[in-house]
């Protein structure tokens, strides 16, 4: 058998194992040698299928320590169809929607672009264990009903204080501290309407 088709039967023999399972990602490849000996080709036609192996992304060599099944990649997602919209209105229930969005995020393979949440995966989860659990033991007993609305005197202070240096005029007991933007939202609304 020529030299030039025995490293393109070595490649596919190992490529087939690699396909069927036999060899799963993280495994460890023959060595060299061992192929050599198996297969009685030489070192430089060895070197050649694992480095057509290497080109496909089946295999990588690791300094010292040899050639390894590469994860394979997830196939790319399919293209999502193309929709078509209502020609007529429809009625739109924004409760359904916000649960859609919420329901959406917890799955980890959406990207959640239409959300103000992001990723609990670039969450510093430690940091900030870390520094609730700090904050917490320094609390007073008494915060939780000082901190009642209008919210946190001092925290209202220094809202004020970072309106003044914009140029806005406000005193910290115009300022509101709500738990939230749905409740802000519905005190605005009692407000004005």
């Amino acid at each position: 058998m020529p030299e030039t088709s025995r490293y393109v039967s070595i490649a596919r023999t190992l490529s087939t194992l690699i396909e069927r399972g036999v060899l799963r990602p993280g495994d460890r490849v023959p060595s060299l040698r061992d192929t050599r000996e198996r297969s009685g080709a030489s070192l430089g036609t060895i070197m050649h299928a694992y480095a057509r192996l290497e080109d496909f992304g089946l295999i990588e060599a690791r300094s010292r320590s040899g050639y390894y099944v590469r994860a394979r990649p997830s196939p790319p997602a399919a293209e999502p169809a193309m929709s078509s919209p209502p020609t007529v209105s429809t009625e739109v229930n924004v409760a359904s929607l916000v649960f859609d969005v919420l329901e959406a995020i917890k799955q980890p393979e959406i990207v959640p672009l239409g959300s103000a949440f992001p990723s609990p995966e670039h969450f510093p989860n430690e940091k900030l264990n870390r520094a609730a659990v700090d904050a917490a033991r320094r609390l007073s007993v008494w915060s939780s009903v000082r901190d009642l609305p209008p919210g946190n005197r001092e925290l209202r202070r220094l809202i004020a204080l970072r309106y003044a240096e914009a140029g806005v005029d406000i005193a910290p007991e115009d300022i509101v501290i709500t738990c939230g933007a749905m409740e802000a939202i519905n005190l605005s609304l009692n407000a004005v309407a």
